[in-house]
């Protein structure tokens, strides 16, 4: 039996106002964040490792070549936002929503996602290897030429995403529903990834050919 959706369990819960923030950088040192609203800032190869943000809403922001290693990330909202080359590492997103937002080039390795939402995202050569993500809903997505190597993914709910030259080495897709997603081009470490893995007939027979070099006439 497919596992129902309750979409309020993948919403951040943002505080009604929220404080207007314009910067990272607090006077006192902080490195926390709780129940504001980043906005409009643009920052190029700054450090925030180990940063918490928890009920924070990001906003028409864009980062290039920054470091969020080891950050958390609770009820956060990325909207309208620009990560380019941004280094994600062993950071934990929990009921995290990725909103019209790009992440070219960003690297989410060893990361730990729960409950988030993608929609309307551009993760172009993103690299997602070890990570750990459950609880996902995606909808309208690029997540071409994006590795997933030795990850573990489950409970994921896919609509219209777009896999073209995306890596699953090592990554489990059984259980995982693709037959609305284009998957030109995907490739793997041996083929047994794709096992169990849901297709539409279009896709099982381009898959037979790249993979067995099997002709259908």
């Amino acid at each position: 039996m497919a596992k129902k959706i309750v979409i309020n369990d993948y919403r951040p819960k943002l505080l009604v106002q929220p404080e207007l923030c314009t910067s990272l950088f607090a006077d006192d040192n902080e490195d926390s964040f709780y129940g504001v609203c980043i906005e409009g800032i643009d920052l190029n190869g700054e450090n925030f490792s180990h940063f918490e943000f928890d009920k924070v809403k990001f906003s028409n922001c864009k980062f290039d070549s920054v470091n969020f290693e080891k950050c958390s990330f609770d009820d956060v909202v990325f909207e309208n936002c620009a990560f380019f080359q941004c280094d994600f590492t062993n950071s934990n997103f929990y009921r995290v929503s990725f909103l019209h937002s790009h992440y070219k080039g960003s690297n989410f390795s060893e990361s730990r996602m729960a409950f988030v939402q993608f929609e309307d995202c551009n993760m172009l050569y993103a690299n997602f290897t070890k990570s750990n993500i459950r609880d996902f809903i995606g909808d309208e997505c690029n997540f071409n030429n994006t590795y997933f190597g030795e990850c573990t993914l489950r409970d994921m709910h896919m609509t219209k995403l777009t896999f073209v030259q995306t890596e699953f080495y090592h990554t489990k897709l059984k259980g995982i529903d693709f037959t609305t997603c284009d998957i030109e081009g995907i490739s793997f470490s041996d083929g047994k990834e794709i096992v169990g893995a849901v297709l539409n007939m279009e896709q099982t027979v381009n898959l037979a050919r790249c993979m067995l070099g099997i002709v259908v006439k």
